[in-house]
């Protein structure tokens, strides 16, 4: 399979951009008091989602859209 270019930065964003501490906790702090509402979160240029999922996972309503589609 080859890759174009915006391919390759989609497969290697996660390697290149790990998460800084106390990043997911952040967000956390942000969309908890609106999960709290009943209410849910959509992350606009999410890129590949390592943060969407992660607060996803964590049971918050969430969702993540990007304009590329290998992001």
């Amino acid at each position: 399979m080859t890759l174009d270019a915006e391919q390759l930065n989609a497969e290697l964003y996660d390697v290149s951009v790990p998460d800084w501490p106390g990043e997911i906790d952040f967000y956390r702090s942000l969309i908890e008091p609106i999960a709290a509402a009943g209410g849910a979160v959509l992350e606009v240029a999410c890129g590949t989602g390592r943060v969407t999922l992660q607060l996803a996972q964590s049971g918050l309503r969430i969702t993540g859209v990007d304009l590329s589609a290998p992001m």
